[in-house]
């Protein structure tokens, strides 16, 4: 039977983190920082500008980063894939080719066969000024010609924009579209043998670049998956404090700190129903905390929403109080938790009557809203919020996606 592609949020957490640790480097140039109006569309870099973190070579070791620029050689064979799977994101980033060169960009690609047809092939090329067919640059490699061809001569930089969006597939190329489609329209699928009719490839894997013996270039490669931030890592402009002059937290170098001070619950001035929230935590040894959701009365903080919990718990058999647990109500399947000192990752779903919780990439809960009197007594909507227990915990790169978020298809141009 063939697989039906849901832009579901409850979907989305069991695929991968968002790339963030492939934007955390250091030392990557400012240009490889995303634009202010880029990081409101929620957009994060993929490559770094500096190494090829958060990412992996398949094939020959031929792919390398000079100058803010990923380079391949030519070498042998393979391809460059993401560490991330993805699903449903806006892919931006600019290529430039070499004399006579052939490439592809791979979306939702499995490292099982061949990724053109496990998942999908945008065509690369070197062909200005010939006429678009199925494959020619900006192809549906096989499947798809463009509408136009807007590529630059070999040697200068193209922009590319590619859309993946439940079934729906867009590419822009130099400002210009190439293609909008319906993935799985029976006209576009009839010609394709059964096993690559795109209803039955992957409906989620990772993001690659093709070596296919042609030296070529990328840079500047970023992706949104709808997740917008609600905390920009200056101020707490969007964030209240539950006591009046609570100093126990604070913002600095990208960082939402607790000092461990007496004070009380802060809390996102946002109100979210069906959300999806990433946060990366850093706790303090034998350190205690918690991320609430759908927090009703603020002056009753954790008795009107529901708390997962942040603990120094690395190491420990699951229970109902360690990280990542429903506290004192589900414990998680198992405990990915990384020592105090290292950061780790949430990303919490409420979507569509089910609580899902992945740890550092690992499904730790799914189920349903109403499969607990405490999940099931919240309100439709409320306030989330992180807690003071006294000792210090800092949180960084916090993240919400809902249901009404449009992915910015065509805008860069």
């Amino acid at each position: 039977m063939a697989r039906v592609l849901v832009c579901s949020l409850a979907v989305i957490v069991a695929v991968s983190f968002a790339a963030c640790a492939a934007g955390q480097a250091a030392s990557a140039p400012a240009s490889y920082q995303v634009s202010p109006a880029e990081l409101a569309q929620g957009f994060v870099p993929l490559f770094n500008g500096a190494d090829l973190g958060g990412w992996q070579v398949m094939g020959a070791p031929s792919w390398s980063v000079k100058d803010g620029v990923i380079e391949c050689s030519g070498a042998g064979g393979g391809w460059l894939r993401s560490s991330g799977q993805y699903r449903d994101f806006v892919l931006r980033l600019e290529y430039k080719v070499s004399q006579g060169a052939n490439s592809g960009i791979f979306l939702r690609a499995k490292l099982e066969g061949d990724p053109a047809f496990t998942g999908m092939e945008v065509q690369v090329l070197d062909d200005y000024g010939e006429q678009p067919d199925k494959h020619s640059n900006g192809s549906l490699y096989d499947a798809v010609a463009p509408a136009v061809n807007p590529s630059k001569p070999a040697g200068e930089w193209n922009q590319a924009e590619i859309t993946c969006w439940g079934n729906q597939l867009t590419v822009y190329e130099n400002g210009q579209k190439l293609y909008s489609i319906d993935l799985f329209d029976p006209a576009l699928n009839a010609p394709q043998s059964e096993e690559r009719k795109f209803p039955n490839r992957a409906p989620a894997g990772y993001i690659g670049m093709q070596n296919h013996g042609s030296k070529l270039c990328f840079r500047s490669i970023r992706i949104s998956e709808g997740f917008l931030p609600i905390f920009d890592g200056k101020d707490l402009k969007s964030w209240r404090t539950v006591k009046p002059r609570d100093t126990s937290w604070s913002a600095r170098d990208g960082e939402l700190i607790c000092d461990g001070s007496p004070g009380g619950y802060i809390y996102n001035t946002g109100r979210y129903g069906d959300f999806a929230l990433r946060i990366q935590y850093d706790i303090s040894r034998n350190g205690n905390s918690g991320v609430f959701f759908r927090v009703a009365d603020i002056s009753d903080f954790p008795g009107s929403g529901t708390e997962i919990q942040i603990l120094d718990s690395a190491g420990s058999a699951p229970g109902t109080h360690i990280s990542g647990a429903l506290y004192d109500v589900l414990a998680p399947s198992s405990n990915p938790a990384k020592p105090a000192g290292e950061w780790n990752q949430f990303e919490i779903s409420v979507w569509q009557g089910r609580l899902i919780v992945v740890m550092n990439g690992e499904k730790i809960i799914d189920v349903g809203m109403n499969d607990y009197p405490k999940l099931k007594s919240l309100p439709p909507a409320g306030y989330i919020g992180l807690q003071n227990h006294g000792q210090r915990v800092a949180s960084r790169d916090i993240r919400v996606k809902t249901p009404w978020w449009v992915p910015p298809t065509g805008e860069w141009k």
